[in-house]
């Protein structure tokens, strides 16, 4: 196997296919080999395009096959979540973000952010996925989920399909919730 340099170099080289039958050899080196993966964290969290586009994106896929990697790193990826301009960036960080249950310590942040980025000219994908992420923080604070509810409705004519999709599962969802709550 190359060297954690030479590895990061292919992807800064895009001499390297990420999806595809490669993505199987990606997630196992970065799941057995803790430098590699710092090191493509490291790649991911920086303004080096297009190689933290790559790395982003074999982050967000190995960590959803391997959750555990996600853990110790979470502070990382809600800190950094504010100040990434990059909407590539923004739709793997938001999406990794849907998969783990936020600190109490870093949920205002990742919240306001997730709001910014709904108000903004951002591509359905990275709406989504911050929509999800509100209306998990909504469970424990039902504000959230009237302010979720106001936006999606808000927007809903002026977004596409996928926000649609998403927007109608998330309204049934944000019903659903205040019934079990008992604020019919």
């Amino acid at each position: 196997m190359e060297s954690v340099e030479e590895m990061i170099e292919m992807l800064r080289g895009g001499f390297v296919n990420i999806g595809g039958n490669q993505s199987g050899f990606w997630h196992e080196a970065l799941h057995s080999n803790p430098a590699l993966f710092n090191r493509c964290l490291e790649v991911a969290f920086s303004d080096e395009h297009p190689a933290a586009w790559r790395a982003c994106y074999l982050i967000d896929n190995t960590t959803e096959k391997y959750p555990e990697l996600l853990k110790p790193q979470i502070g990382k990826f809600c800190e950094r979540l504010p100040s990434l301009e990059n909407s590539s960036q923004k739709r793997h960080f938001a999406r990794i973000l849907t998969r783990v249950l936020i600190p109490e310590k870093w949920l205002g942040i990742v919240i306001n952010t997730c709001f910014d980025w709904l108000y903004s000219p951002e591509p359905p994908a990275v709406k989504v996925h911050c929509m999800q992420i509100i209306f998990q923080a909504g469970k424990k604070e039902p504000d959230l989920l009237q302010e979720l509810k106001a936006i999606i409705e808000e927007q809903w004519d002026t977004e596409g399909k996928g926000f649609r999709s998403r927007g109608r599962k998330l309204l049934a969802a944000i019903d659903a919730q205040r019934k079990m709550d008992g604020n019919l």
